[in-house]
């Protein structure tokens, strides 16, 4: 070993130096790829986190709220003071305004899906921002001749919405005084108490226009995912309304569709409070 020019105890440090050396490097990669590894996961937890809170705001208004079908039925109470209907008529006339609701919303919902997914842009919050750019991405996707078409559709949305609401709301806040107080059942009374909540709801719009503009988007994620955690309230206030002795039998939903809305108001309230635990409880 000396005609080598190599101690043995000399080489048995710098093999020990070698392996020593080697294991921190590994150790450090090992670190290194545990770190990289782990902000992945956070990164998809977190994506996973922001889809299902985006869900929630989707599901709040899709197609519509749950309210829509006590307006259904104050607006078809409202039709038999001047024709008579049959439930069959009353069923279908339902079906059509809802599953006509349902189309019109997954349209939307691909359009949006097809042309403002993976665009890159980042939406404003004010309203009249936030229109010229979903404007200017429909004309750029699809060529300027989808401009006005694209205004008018949004436009004859936001109006349908405005008008459906304005009446809706006030009616089943007037039916509602009338259940508690029944001198306030008169056609009298129910179209003052009307009138009221329709410039009440007005007022408020103008208040919201005028403070909260500029965060509108945030003020339309607040009211859809208000409306997505208290749908299982409204579903099963709903299914008891339907079975209630006051229906008659010929009237009520059949096994099958009761047994269908059970679950889907199971999975609604399941949904709801994973929603609340994801959004009070897990902050990454």
């Amino acid at each position: 070993s000396k005609g080598a020019g190599i101690h043995p105890t000399r080489a048995a440090k710098n093999n020990s130096a070698g392996l020593f050396s080697t294991s921190g490097v590994n150790t450090s990669a090992a670190r290194q790829s545990i770190r990289g590894r782990d902000a992945a996961v956070a990164m998809s937890v977190e994506t996973n986190r922001t889809a299902l809170l985006f869900l929630a705001a989707l599901v709040g208004w899709m197609p519509a709220p749950f309210e829509t079908c006590l307006w259904q039925s104050l607006w078809v109470l409202e039709k038999k003071k001047s024709q008579s209907l049959t439930i069959r008529e009353i069923r279908q006339d339902y079906h059509v305004g809802y599953f006509s609701t349902l189309a019109l919303a997954l349209c939307f919902m691909a359009l949006g899906a097809a042309v403002m997914h993976g665009s890159g842009k980042e939406f404003a919050a004010g309203a009249a921002a936030f229109s010229s750019q979903l404007i200017d991405i429909y004309a750029t996707t699809l060529g300027d001749w989808a401009r006005p078409v694209v205004a008018l559709a949004a436009f004859a949305a936001m109006l349908s919405t405005v008008i459906v609401v304005h009446d809706g709301f006030p009616r089943g806040f007037a039916a509602l005084l009338a259940c508690y107080r029944p001198q306030l059942g008169s056609d009298a009374a129910q179209f003052r108490i009307y009138a009221g909540f329709v410039v009440a709801m007005g007022l408020g719009a103008i208040a919201i226009l005028l403070f909260f503009i500029g965060s509108f988007k945030t003020l339309i994620d607040f009211a859809t995912t208000l409306a997505f955690v208290a749908a299982p309230v409204f579903a099963w206030l709903i299914h008891r309304a339907m079975h209630a002795p006051a229906v008659p039998a010929t009237a009520r939903p059949s096994a099958a569709l009761t047994r269908y809305s059970l679950a889907c108001l199971w999975a609604l309230s399941l949904f709801a409070v994973f929603y609340l635990g994801l959004r009070l409880f897990f902050h990454p």
